[in-house]
This record gives C-alpha cells, sequence and structure tokens, in this order.
C-alpha cells in the first residue's frame, strides 16, 4: 500500500496516527521489514553500578530486537562525575561489547552530553554529596572531551554526524540551553547530503527546540534558534529530551515544518503539572493543591523507530513491567507540509474518552492535610479510570467540578484537574480508581452542591460528564464514624461494626465487599443492613475466606460516608496476637540471604511478604524481591534468585520486611527493619513501637507520635528518627 492508497483509506487516519485506531493496526501490519531500527532513551541519570539495572535491561531489549543503534538524547551520568559516566559505557559495553550486538550485528552509538553530564559536578548537591576537591576532579565539565574518549573509545566532536545505511543523524552536545556553536554553518555545510534523496534525518539536542513537542509551556526548551534553522527541513526529525514528559502524553510528537520528539526519561517522569496530584515547576511558589503529587519513580520509558521506505513508527514502551504504553506512533512519509500531525490537526479528529454507562461516583469525607502540612476537613471524590479496554479510548486526564445552584442560575465554584494514580504506565497497571480532593474552603459553605467529572484527552477535549449525588453543604454527614470490633474473624463468626454520627431518616446502611469490588457498579455487597440509628452496633457474619472492606452509604445510595475498613475472614478461628515475623540477622552483607521465620501467619490465599527499602511506600513501588507465603509457621528465603522480581542482590541501604494480605498492600502486622552494609559492620535498625490508633498503624517513640500509615518514608535509626519523604 503506498501513501496516497493509505491518506485515501481514511480521511481521518493521518489525525489519528497515534491512537491505535484499527485501520492504522493493518496500515502498520503491511509495512514489512523496516529499513532502520534505532533504539531511543534519555535522561537515565546513572550514578553507581547499583542503578544501572534498568539501563542495561533496556539494552537488552533493543538488542533481542537486532537494532542499528541506540540514541541517548543527554543525561547520562546523574551528577556529572566521570566515574558515573563510566558507569554508562560499562553497561553499554557489557551488552554491545565492541558495539556489537546479537550475531556480530554494528550497534552505533548516537549519545550526548546533556546539562547533568555537563554542569552536574558545579551543583550544591553534587559537592555535598563527594566534596568540592573530588567533584572538580571528576567533574566531566572540565574533560568533556577525554572523558568520552575513555568511556565510549570514540573521539570526541561537539557537533557530530553518522550515517547507518544510508540514514544520517546529527548531534549536538549540551553547551548551555540556548546555544549550540556553529549549529548553522555544520547544517551547511552538510546541506547537500541532509537534502539528497528525501529520506529523513535524525537530529538529536537535550533541551526540546522551542515551541515544539510538549507545547509552548514545556520547561527546559531552547530559545528558539534550532527550531528556526530545522524549518529549513521538512525531512528533519528532532529528538530531545530534558523534560521528562511521559509517553502517554501525545504532545511529546509536534509536527510543522519539520518533527520534533519528546524522548521522555528512563529514570523517572514529570507528568504536565497544573494538576491536583503533580510535581509543580513554580520553583519558589507554592499553588494550592490538597494531594500529595505523585511519584512516578516506576515509569522508566524509551522507544523503540522504525524507519520504511513511506513510513516512521514509534513503539513506546516502559521497562520496569516491559509494556507498551498505548499503540505505537505512526508518521507517513514524507510529512504534509500543507496537513502536518500538529496539535491543532490532530486536535480535530482525536478520539474523545467517554466514561461508560453505569458508571459511579461516590464520595467521603474526613480530616487530612493539604500538601503543605494544613490540617483541615477534606472530600475526596472517587470514579474509575477511562481505559482504552472498557471504553475504546484512554483518558489522559479528568476535569473534576464543584456544581451548586442558586436560583436558576447553576455555579462553578471549583474546577481541577487530576491524574489517575498510573497514567504513565500500560493500561494493565491503571486499573482501579482516581481520587481528587477538596478543601473544606473549596466548597460552598451554604448551598448543596455536587461534583462533576469529565475525562480528557492531551488536547483538552472534555467526554461527557458523570455526577456525584447532591451532597448537603454541612460537613456532619460526611464524618460517620465507623470500627470494627476485630479485623481478623472465622466464617460465620459475628462481625460487630459500631457506627456514630450516621444520618438518621435516609435510609444509611453498612456493607460489607469483597476487596476489588466497586460499591455502585454491578458488584453487590455480599452482606448488609440498615443502620436505621445515629450510633450504635450492627453484627453481620460471612460465609467465604477473604479480605473485605466495611463501609457506611448514605440515602439508601453509594455516597460513601465513613472510611472503608479492612478486615480479614479466615476458615478456622485465628488470633492475630500470637504472629510474628523475624528476619534471621539484624545486619547482613551485600548478596546475604535473607531468612525470615513466620509463626501463626494468617496464609489468606495469595498473602505475600516482600522487603522494600526504609524510605518506600509499597504500593508506588514494585517490591525487589517477594514470595507468596503458604505456610502457617515456617520461613522463607528472600534477596536470592528465584524469587519474584529478584535481579540482583539488594545495594547497602535500610529496609524493611512486610506480610501483606492477599494480593494487595494491606499491612495487619508491624513490619520488621534490618540493615545491608557493604562490610557487615553497619548499624542496627530499629523500629519505633506500632500500634493502632483508630484503624491505622502510628509509630511511637518515647511515646510521641512520629508517623501514621499515611505519613509514610519514616522510620527510626539509632533512636532518631532519619528518614521522612
Amino acid at each position: 500500500m503506498n501513501r496516497r492508497e493509505f491518506l485515501q483509506r481514511s480521511g481521518v487516519l493521518a489525525g489519528a496516527a497515534y491512537l491505535g485506531t484499527p485501520a492504522l493496526a493493518e496500515t502498520i501490519a503491511t509495512l514489512g521489514n523496516p529499513n532502520l531500527v534505532i533504539g531511543i532513551v534519555s535522561d537515565i541519570h546513572l550514578r553507581g553500578a547499583d542503578t544501572a539495572a534498568t539501563f542495561i535491561h533496556t539494552l537488552e531489549y533493543f538488542r533481542s530486537l537486532k537494532v542499528d543503534g541506540v540514541i541517548i538524547a543527554g543525561d547520562m551520568a546523574d551528577q556529572g562525575l566521570l566515574p558515573q559516566l563510566q558507569v554508562v559505557a560499562d553497561a553499554w559495553f557489557q551488552v554491545f561489547p565492541d558495539n556489537k550486538g546479537l550475531d556480530g550485528k554494528e550497534t552505533v552509538q548516537l549519545f550526548i552530553y546533556g546539562n547533568h553530564d555537563m554542569e552536574g559536578y558545579t551543583w550544591g548537591g553534587t559537592i555535598s554529596s563527594v566534596g568540592a576537591a573530588t567533584a572538580q576532579a571528576q567533574g566531566i565539565g572540565r574533560q568533556a572531551a577525554a572523558a568520552w574518549k575513555q568511556c565510549f573509545k570514540e573521539d570526541y566532536q561537539p557537533l557530530w554526524m553518522k550515517t547507518i545505511k544510508g540514514y544520517h543523524f546529527i548531534g549536538a552536545h549540551w553547551e548551555n540551553q540556548n546555544h549550540i556553536s556553529g549549529l548553522a554553518s555544520f547544517l551547511e555545510e552538510h546541506n547537500a547530503e541532509l537534502k539528497a534523496d528525501g529520506k529523513p534525518f535524525f537530529y538529536i539536542q537535550h533541551p526540546h527546540p522551542k515551541d515544539t513537542c510538549n507545547c509552548a509551556w514545556a520547561w527546559g526548551r531552547d530559545d528558539g534558534t534550532v527550531t528556526r534553522l530545522l524549518s529549513k527541513y521538512p525531512n528533519a526529525i528532532a529528538f530531545s529530551g530534558h523534560s521528562h514528559s511521559p509517553l502517554d502524553d501525545d504532545r511529546d510528537l509536534w509536527q510543522g515544518s519539520f518533527t520534533s520528539i519528546g524522548t521522555s526519561s528512563l529514570k523517572y517522569l514529570y507528568p504536565m503539572p497544573a494538576r491536583e496530584n503533580t510535581y509543580q515547576d513554580d520553583w519558589s511558589a507554592k499553588p494550592p493543591t490538597q494531594m500529595a503529587k505523585m511519584d512516578p519513580q516506576d515509569g522508566r520509558q524509551g522507544m523503540v523507530m522504525r524507519i520504511y521506505d513511506n513510513a516512521i513508527t514509534f513503539e513506546k514502551r516502559e521497562f520496569v513491567y516491559d509494556e507498551p504504553i498505548g499503540e505505537p506512533w505512526y508518521l507517513p512519509w514524507p510529512i504534509s507540509t500543507s496537513q502536518p500531525l500538529s496539535f491543532e490537526n490532530r486536535a480535530k479528529s482525536a478520539a474523545i474518552p467517554q466514561f461508560p454507562a453505569g458508571t459511579k461516583v461516590t464520595v467521603t469525607a474526613g480530616k487530612g492535610s493539604d500538601r503543605y502540612g494544613t490540617q483541615q476537613k477534606q472530600v475526596t471524590v472517587h470514579f474509575p479510570t477511562v481505559l482504552k479496554k472498557n471504553a475504546g479510548v484512554r483518558a489522559f486526564d479528568y476535569e473534576v467540578q464543584v456544581e451548586y445552584d442558586w436560583l436558576d442560575v447553576r455555579n462553578v465554584c471549583s474546577t481541577k484537574r487530576v491524574f489517575s494514580p498510573k497514567c504513565y504506565l500500560g493500561e494493565n497497571k491503571e486499573e482501579g480508581e482516581v481520587i481528587c480532593v477538596f478543601g473544606e474552603g473549596e466548597l460552598p459553605k451554604d448551598f448543596a452542591y455536587r461534583f462533576a467529572i469529565r475525562p480528557c484527552n492531551c488536547f483538552g477535549a472534555k467526554g461527557n460528564p458523570i455526577y456525584s449525588d447532591w451532597i448537603d453543604s454541612s460537613f456532619a454527614m460526611f464524618t460517620s464514624s465507623l470500627s470494627l470490633n476485630k479485623q481478623f474473624y472465622r466464617t460465620g463468626e459475628a462481625i460487630r461494626a459500631t457506627f456514630s454520627s450516621v444520618p438518621v431518616g435516609t435510609e444509611a446502611w453498612l456493607g460489607i465487599y469483597a476487596k476489588g469490588k466497586k460499591p455502585g457498579s454491578n458488584d453487590k455487597a455480599d452482606t448488609y443492613k440498615y443502620t436505621e440509628v445515629a450510633a450504635g452496633t450492627l453484627s453481620l457474619s460471612l460465609t467465604e475466606p477473604g479480605e473485605y472492606f466495611a463501609v457506611l452509604f448514605q440515602d439508601g445510595g453509594y455516597t460513601e460516608c465513613s472510611p472503608r475498613i479492612p478486615l480479614f475472614v479466615l476458615s478456622r478461628a485465628y488470633n492475630p496476637e500470637n504472629f510474628s515475623m523475624q528476619t534471621d540477622k539484624s545486619v547482613y552483607n551485600v548478596g546475604d540471604a535473607i531468612e525470615v521465620t513466620l509463626a501463626n501467619a494468617p496464609m489468606l490465599s495469595n498473602d505475600w511478604i516482600g522487603i522494600y527499602r526504609a524510605d518506600i511506600v509499597p504500593k508506588d513501588a514494585k517490591c525487589p524481591t517477594w514470595l507468596y507465603n503458604n505456610k502457617v509457621n515456617g520461613s522463607l528465603t528472600l534477596n536470592v534468585s528465584g524469587t519474584k522480581n529478584w535481579t540482583a542482590p539488594l545495594p547497602e541501604g535500610d529496609y524493611f520486611v512486610g506480610y501483606f494480605m492477599a494480593d494487595g498492600y494491606e499491612e495487619p502486622f508491624p513490619r520488621q527493619y534490618f540493615s545491608i552494609a557493604g562490610n557487615g559492620d553497619g548499624d542496627s535498625v530499629s523500629a519505633p513501637s506500632e500500634e493502632r490508633e483508630g484503624n491505622h498503624l502510628i509509630y511511637r517513640l518515647d511515646g510521641t507520635r512520629t508517623a501514621s500509615m499515611q505519613e509514610p518514608g519514616l522510620y527510626i535509626k539509632d533512636g532518631k528518627k532519619v528518614i521522612k519523604s
């Protein structure tokens, strides 16, 4: 199929080329074998050899595809130190010895320096970390050419051009954000080669060319000189990193007079700011927000470019869970100068996400803190994610508005945008709910109100809204309390639920649901009773083992007016006070196996034990070594080959082992802390005392509250608080 036939087949396909339509998938399948295959990463930010695992894994994936070359669009050495650049080089030559892949295939280095590589050694954090003398001695920026030669076994050139199978690649090392000396004359010198046959050529620099990919507001873009120079070349495709923008944002691909593509990051991501739960790059300002920022440390992304005669495709991939990020981008070639794949043109035909019919909104309330620690009453809106698998197209983010009526006028008093928690990963990791939090001061005081939620695509188009129930302006209806007489039950045993401050006369009710069920959907409560009074006790029971949660609802509907309380049902009588979990040491050497002994474990289906670094929130990070538990009493060995997710021994640091229930992250028992030291002489780690306050574990030191499960990342070493994320 030639390009003319392709465009005639679907008038909208060029505009939807990144959306994975059936016509697009069929078209890609007809392209045959590519002329060239290139792996693409950026912002890998390596320090020691223990930080190189994801990079090595990514290179191995590229090697398995027999790529012709690999682009690294800058920021290789995190602190700009020569030993860190050597870690990059060692990883490269481990996978591609002598620049050769499988069957001795030549694989070309297409690397450039970024600002971290050239300037990182001058920064205060680096100097504090390694000392001024070491920073000066090891600074790459002081010896750029020699460092390059030593590490990558080739001569350094501030501007270089390499040709692979007739396709030209130009690399521009970091000089500063706004200037690349000699680029105009370099392009002029090679002008005839670059324009000779209409093939694409590829240009690599670290900052985004101004006003191209990632929009006009992307931070870290250059001054526009490169945009002006490349505008003379419709066959130019520019690659740039620096912003760490996730590849689920289709604005990473821009096309105008040339094509510009953001390369994301293989280390960590910055989803677009101005959302309630994202990093805000207003360096001195504190934008009001009720939610903590996302922590997408598991969002490590890259691409594979395949070049054909009439098209170029980009496979977008994350390398922690090894899953694709949406469908490939498809670029017809040559580009259309009259109808390029600009944001404006693609927005006209981009699919608009919609909630599936029957989608429910639930609302909960309680006390909490905003991002800056100010405690207040908060209302949380809950709704499910919109995914391609359930709605035909995945939402980019969500608009959440607060509406209220004043006489015959409907008003909006607050508008927020929010990302789903795992928006930057593949769909398989994003199933679940989205939340958006509002403070008491953001809600009407004298009017009933409701929440309107709309799914959005990345170009700002919004789907139809779904709504919460109307909510009385009083906060009292949201502060119902609920507690259970214990957390573990035997099948058929009475579950005694005590409640207070429940709305009376509005058909409030208590429901118990199996974990994973969604109240308000087609999922039915496993058991329920109406409360009938404002305060009292209900007795219910369950017949099947498993993990459940209890929650109060108001008005005979599904608006939740209490926190969800987890509980566990076993087929045998169980006393959690007899549970114990111990490691065989408190301090280990790097590479030691870690034996965990359990006594009186509940052993629900798919309970598991896992080890995390002491500053990690388990549900937000991949567990580096874990096993399912199928023992009431016995030992399991972690940090060894054969345990799940294990790829290498845990490095030096402070850790805990946790007991997690039923394939989830609920921890009903205290964690066990330990250290890994290089020589076995590290300090021991002692956890603070752990007890329950209401339904949450809290940690106390000498009787003083230090942290709760909602204040993660805090632990005690030698009687001192040493980490707080």
